[in-house]
């Protein structure tokens, strides 16, 4: 069965806040980062189970960016959508529209690498076919800028 959706749910507190009472821009990036781990445990690729079973450290960044359109307050209750926008042979794209009371606040990106740890050095790896395989049921074709 194909997700229509993943929705991962955020409520902005006063923490979360810089002294304007907005929220401080580093933690929309918190935030896509707990939705891309909550996505692949939606889809039944759990990172902390790939990691066990192909012996990789993760899926660690290799760029993220994001886009700010309406400010965000303490009390606001925001959901960020997580879409695959990409599937390369080491690498995926992850795309995060962040809706607070039903209008885009933010779009986020994060491209992401398959890799293992050898001695200090990390490296991107051959995504396996089965999880690649297993991806590509999710490809998201709409992409929203």
């Amino acid at each position: 069965m194909t997700l229509k959706k993943n929705i991962y749910k955020i409520t902005v507190n006063w923490g979360d806040c810089d002294p304007a009472g907005i929220v401080f821009y580093p933690n929309f990036y918190k935030w896509m980062d707990e939705a891309h781990w909550d996505y692949f445990d939606q889809i039944g690729q759990s990172i902390i189970k790939l990691k066990k079973q192909y012996k990789i450290i993760g899926l660690p960044l290799l760029q993220t960016s994001g886009i700010y359109y309406k400010p965000c307050k303490q009390g606001d209750n925001l959901e960020l959508e997580t879409r695959l926008i990409e599937l390369k042979k080491s690498s995926l794209r992850l795309q995060y529209i962040i809706t607070n009371k039903g209008h885009i606040a933010s779009i986020g990106y994060e491209a992401r690498i398959w890799a293992k740890k050898k001695d200090t050095n990390i490296s991107s790896q051959t995504i396996p076919f089965r999880v690649k395989n297993e991806l590509l049921k999710y490809i998201k074709d709409e992409i929203i800028l």
